[in-house]
């Protein structure tokens, strides 16, 4: 009896203790909720409502790492009530717990890497400021700066050019006079009135001797050339920018101050010839062994007073004693392709014969070797008979064969050779291409004018070029 009474009365007891038991691990899961636990509870029972060690540690450590320490209050509705039951973690020791929670949160290190990437937004808006800069530079603009690049520049110049214009200033003249207009002629280029021998050309009555004439040997034992480098006329043109020098004639002791460039140089050779033109435009100085001192002083063994509007024979620093700018191709005749004037004759100490003939005025007094048969001032020219048009000629040589067809090279000096002069400044391209046709095909062509003298200028008759205009200083 005392069993059956007993037996039905252990399961409310059971039942209680149970109900004991849950509260208690019900209140122990909230705290530890609250607190931030990561340590499971050790449950004593199995049945329904049982919270596991593997419960806990998912409500301590799931829900973290999705957001700030202050989404603690955004957990589940389960861990809120069940912290809001149980009495012994107060309302101030989760207080006091929450503070030091967000220190370790990683929700600090990874909402750092949010808020740069505002700041690396503002970089594309400066990338198309950036590419806006890019899109001009192949623009048209970028484009002619590099075309001038491999122009130049420059040159040259020539550039100079700038740099000088032209690569050989042997006398480096400064920037000759320009091109006088039509009818007129710069005597500075061109000088000489228009009835001096220097510009007067040959006419119909001129006579040729043969292969017969005495003369003709001393043509035939030298070798033709052009000087223009070496043993030739260099000319300075001269400005009144340039120095006012002192130039003293060593032989005279006579001294003259004129203007003379700083880059005037004599030509190559023995000879030293320069001839200074002045500033007007008028008068020339001719110097022989010419020597520069410094830029306010030069000197020389024989200097001559040049006016350029006279007929030229007054005097000259040649051995023929007249102006050593008669027969001068000049530089811009290269390029024009154009000698109107005559042209200037060196032969040889075996080709020349003592004596001289108009237009010279005298001959070489020191060392004197002559033993030819052609005196000073003889003229030769190409016979009007001949066709410089089958000849085959470059421009230049055909420029050349015109000048010694119209008007003819007087022999105005002793050389090594049989020689022509010109400017040291032509082209030398041109100059060379001058020479090989005046070596081939024209020298063995000329002849000597029998009829030529003062009273009958270029053997007379009509002239087969008109007169030269009248000389002009500007």
């Amino acid at each position: 009896m005392s069993r059956h009474l007993a037996s039905p009365a252990r399961p409310d007891a059971l039942s209680t203790v149970q109900r004991v038991r849950r509260a208690t691990a019900g209140a122990a899961v909230a705290a530890l909720a609250l607190a931030g636990c990561a340590h499971g509870v050790v449950s004593t029972t199995g049945a329904a409502g049982q919270v596991s060690r593997s419960e806990a540690v998912s409500v301590s450590r799931g829900e973290l790492p999705r957001g700030d320490a202050q989404d603690l209050r955004s957990q589940s509705p389960e861990a809120s009530a069940a912290a809001a039951t149980s009495q012994p973690p107060s309302a101030s020791d989760a207080v006091t717990k929450l503070p030091a929670r967000p220190t370790p949160a990683p929700t600090t290190t990874k909402s750092a890497p949010k808020e740069p990437q505002p700041t690396a937004k503002p970089e594309p808006t400066t990338k198309p400021t950036a590419k806006p800069t890019k899109k001009p530079k192949p623009s048209p603009t970028a484009k002619p700066t590099k075309t001038p690049k491999p122009s130049p520049t420059s040159p040259k110049p020539k550039p100079s050019p700038t740099k000088s214009p032209s690569p050989k200033p042997t006398p480096s003249p400064t920037t000759p006079a320009p091109k006088p207009p039509a009818g007129t002629r710069l005597a500075s280029l061109h000088p000489f009135s228009s009835s001096s021998p220097a510009n007067t050309a040959l006419g119909s009555g001129a006579k040729y001797g043969g292969s017969n004439d005495p003369r003709m040997s001393g043509l035939t034992a030298p070798t033709p050339t052009i000087n223009w480098e070496r043993w030739s006329i260099a000319v300075a043109y001269a400005k009144t920018s340039d120095p006012l020098a002192t130039l003293e004639d060593t032989k005279s002791k006579k001294t003259y101050r004129i203007h003379i460039p700083k880059d005037a140089t004599i030509t190559g050779g023995t000879d030293g010839h320069l001839s200074i033109i002045q500033p007007d435009g008028r008068w020339a100085y001719e110097l022989y062994a010419a020597t520069k001192v410094n830029d306010n002083k030069w000197t020389s063994t024989r200097v001559v007073e040049t006016d350029l509007f006279s007929d030229g024979l007054r005097d000259g620093a040649r051995a023929s004693s007249i102006s050593h700018l008669i027969g001068l191709i000049r530089t811009h005749e290269v390029a024009e392709k154009k000698i109107p004037h005559v042209l200037a004759l060196g032969l040889p100490d075996e080709s020349l014969k003592d004596g001289f003939v108009w237009p010279a005025r005298g001959q070489d007094t020191s060392s004197n070797k002559y033993s030819g048969t052609v005196p000073m001032g003889s003229l030769f020219a190409i016979p009007p008979d001949v066709d410089l048009s089958k000849l085959g000629l470059s421009a230049e040589g055909m420029a050349l064969g015109r000048a010694l067809q119209d008007y003819g090279a007087y022999v105005l000096i002793r050389s090594g050779t049989a020689a022509l002069f010109a400017e040291p400044t032509a082209n030398s391209s041109a100059m060379n291409r001058m020479k090989s046709d005046y070596q081939k095909k024209l020298y063995e062509l000329l002849r000597p004018v029998t009829n030529n003298s003062s009273k009958n200028p270029g053997g007379g008759g009509t002239p087969r070029q008109p007169p030269a205009p009248s000389p002009s200083a500007v």
